[in-house]
């Protein structure tokens, strides 16, 4: 059995229909792959299709559960059944070291180390 940490952008256009981004996913149903997000996935997965949903800011619904979308509830349901690696300490670290080598984003660094 293989593990893979699947990249927020392909969990992002999954759920905006884009077909590569389905095929692929669907590609792994059967597969010996246990797909895997990270606090960092859920975090920008659930930021940007708030306000993909919303139509608007995702800062609109903030303090206020009868503003958010009912789509919210599918996209948390499909995250549950990925395995989860938490962002340990070392982790952190060692993103600090790739962003001062190469100027990397702080999601991106984390990401690239998990």
């Amino acid at each position: 059995m293989k593990d893979l940490l699947v990249d927020s952008s392909v969990l992002i256009e999954y759920f905006k229909g884009n077909e590569r981004a389905v095929k692929l996913l669907d590609s792994f149903e059967n597969a010996d792959v246990v797909l895997h997000i990270n606090d960092v996935v859920f975090s920008e997965v659930v930021y940007i299709l708030l306000g993909h949903y919303l139509g608007r800011s995702p800062r609109t619904a903030k303090g206020n559960p009868e503003k958010l979308p009912p789509e919210i509830e599918e996209v948390f349901n499909v995250l549950k059944a990925f395995g989860f690696i938490p962002v340990v300490q070392s982790t952190v670290f060692r993103a600090m070291t790739l962003i001062q080598k190469y100027a990397m984003l702080p999601n991106d660094a984390l990401m690239l180390h998990v």
